[in-house]
């Protein structure tokens, strides 16, 4: 599954992910949109995050929904394989 995230939240840093989007053993892909004033991707990569790895992290309910908020910082990077697209 991928998630797409139109743009993070708070101090640029911080992504919010709705709990029920994770499942144990699973890689949830996600991909940041935001671009900056010329257009330039600022996270430009692959993001992953599972339930497992999401339990480190605080929570906070959104509109009924409860959020793992995640620095972007500490997700992990898809690898890419040379001469593919991601």
């Amino acid at each position: 599954m991928i998630l797409e995230i139109k743009k993070p939240i708070w101090d640029g840093r911080k992504i919010g992910v709705a709990s029920f989007r994770l499942y144990p053993n699973i890689d949830l892909e996600i991909r940041i949109l935001y671009t900056n004033k010329e257009g330039e991707s600022i996270h430009p990569h692959t993001y992953l995050l599972n339930q497992r790895e999401a339990l480190d992290y605080p929570r906070q309910v959104v509109k009924g929904v409860e959020l793992v908020i995640v620095p972007i910082e500490e997700l992990r990077v898809k690898n890419q394989i040379k001469g593919s697209e991601q």
